[in-house]
C-alpha cells in the first residue's frame, strides 16, 4: 500500500493519475509506483493498463478506477477499450489515443488539480476552456513530455510547464475541440459556432 491514496477523479486521465499519485507520494518517477504496483516495464504504455494491479495498492479507491481505465472486459472475458465509459472498439490499431507522447493544458492543471482524459485523445490538440494550444515541449530544456516526470506540472530538469507561452488556437480549431469536450464529457456545447451544426445527443 502507498502512504497517500488520493481518489481519481470521474474525468481524470488514468495515466495522468498515476503521474499525480506518483507525484502525491513524493517519487521522481510514477515507476517506483507501478513498481509498487507489480508492473512489468511497458505495462503502463498499453491501452491494456492492468487497473487491477494499482487498484491493489489504493485501498478503498482502487474501485474507482473502473471509470477511468482504457479498457473492460465482459462476462465472457471479451475486452473492449474505451474512454471515460465510451467504446473505442475491439482494437486500438488506428491509435485514438496518445499514449507514449503526452500533451497537457497546464491552465486546465492549475484549475483542476490533474489531467483530464480528453487530453488523451490523440485528435485533442488545443484546450477549448482556455483557447489554447497543448503544450507538448518543456519550455526550457524542449525535450518532449512523458509521463514519467517528476509532476504534472514539472520537466525531469526542473522547470514548470506552467512557464510555456501560450499559443491560441484558432477559432474553427477551438470548435471543433468544443464539441469533441462536450461528446466525451456528456455535456451541452457551449462557446461553439457548431452547436447548431453539430448537436450532441
Amino acid at each position: 500500500m502507498l502512504v497517500l491514496t488520493p481518489k481519481p477523479a470521474p474525468t481524470e486521465s488514468l495515466m495522468g493519475f498515476v503521474l499525480r499519485l506518483s507525484e502525491t507520494n513524493g517519487y521522481e518517477t510514477p515507476w517506483h509506483v507501478l513498481k509498487i504496483a507489480g508492473f512489468d516495464q511497458g505495462e503502463m504504455k498499453t491501452a491494456g493498463f492492468p487497473v487491477k494491479k494499482l487498484a491493489g495498492v489504493l485501498g478503498d479507491h482502487g474501485k474507482s478506477l473502473a471509470p477511468i481505465a482504457y479498457c473492460s472486459q465482459d462476462s465472457s472475458g471479451l475486452r473492449e477499450f474505451q474512454l471515460l465509459g465510451h467504446s473505442l472498439g475491439k482494437g486500438v490499431a488506428y491509435k485514438p489515443l496518445r499514449l507514449t507522447k503526452p500533451t497537457i493544458c497546464p491552465d486546465c492543471i492549475g484549475e483542476d488539480g490533474y489531467i483530464d482524459a480528453f487530453f488523451d485523445l490523440s485528435i485533442a490538440t488545443a484546450c477549448p476552456k482556455h483557447g489554447r494550444n497543448l503544450v507538448t515541449l518543456c519550455p526550457q530544456c524542449r525535450s518532449p513530455l512523458t509521463w514519467f516526470r517528476p509532476g504534472l506540472l514539472h520537466c525531469q530538469c526542473g522547470a514548470s510547464f506552467g512557464s510555456a507561452p501560450v499559443e491560441r488556437s484558432s477559432p474553427a480549431l477551438l470548435d471543433l475541440m468544443h464539441v469533441f469536450w462536450a461528446k466525451l464529457h456528456g455535456s451541452a456545447l457551449q462557446n461553439s459556432g457548431l452547436q447548431e451544426a453539430l448537436p450532441v445527443e
